[in-house]
């Protein structure tokens, strides 16, 4: 049986090993050595939310190398912004050794290079939507940007029968295991229900709602406001203090 002591000192050394490990980890992966060479070709207010992102986890996956306005995009904030000056996109992705161009332009509408950003994916350097790009390195999606280009394209819209059915199927597992689960408490408020508001009084509340490809369902759960809170068949929003609320 190994003392108390001894697994005191053993855990401890643990404890130091882990956090020089993660440490020379984050080290590591900070350096620059590791990231990707990102070139934006855009300049302005879209361009700007990369520079924007302030939290070093958002920006440990890359590294800017250049910013190349196009036609079009006004400069905003970074005076190192390259002009194209009669070079093209691919003259600049192999001046600074690019891995990736992020399209940030705020204006695409007879502006895109299609023939260079062809040319450097040909010369396998990655082409990237901003969408694309934001999401990928911060794991949200900016609202604030979103055009229906992005939607359209986009692979979050996704689905297949075999993925609808696996849906399903886990819905229905989980639904039962809670519902098993939960009987009890169920049980508890219902007769709260009744006792509070009479043995004829219902348990829940019921109302039509608009789902998926605007079909409409039934909307069930227990009621927490009186029997008369919407008497008039339309929905009331509650307020603070709401006497409907029992």
């Amino acid at each position: 049986m190994v003392s108390p002591e001894i697994a005191a000192v053993a855990f401890a050394y643990v404890l130091v090993l882990l956090v020089l490990v993660r440490y020379n980890f984050v080290r590591t992966v900070d350096e620059n050595a590791f990231r990707r060479r990102t070139l934006i070709y855009g300049a302005g207010e879209r361009a700007a939310s990369i520079s924007d992102l302030r939290r070093q986890a958002d920006r440990r996956g890359f590294r800017i190398v250049g910013k190349v306005a196009p036609p079009g995009d006004t400069i905003i904030g970074d005076k190192t912004t390259m002009t194209t000056n009669g070079k093209s996109v691919t003259d600049f992705a192999l001046e600074t050794h690019a891995d990736e161009i992020v399209v940030a332009m705020d204006d695409r509408r007879g502006n895109l290079p299609v023939r260079d950003l062809l040319d450097v994916r040909v010369r396998g350097i990655n082409v990237i939507d901003l969408m694309e790009f934001l999401e990928r390195e911060t794991g949200k999606i900016r609202v604030d940007l979103v055009n229906p280009g992005w939607l359209i394209f986009s692979s979050g819209f996704r689905t297949s029968r075999f993925r609808r059915f696996n849906k399903m199927l886990v819905d229905v597992l989980v639904s039962a295991t809670l519902l098993l689960v939960s009987w009890p408490i169920i049980l508890i408020i219902a007769a709260a229900i009744k006792i509070e508001d009479g043995i004829h009084a219902p348990i829940f509340y019921r109302q039509c709602r608009v789902g998926r490809s605007d079909k409409p369902f039934s909307m069930i759960k227990f009621r927490s406001m009186s029997q008369q809170a919407e008497s008039d068949g339309h929905a009331v929003w509650a307020a603070k203090d709401d006497d409907r609320i029992r």
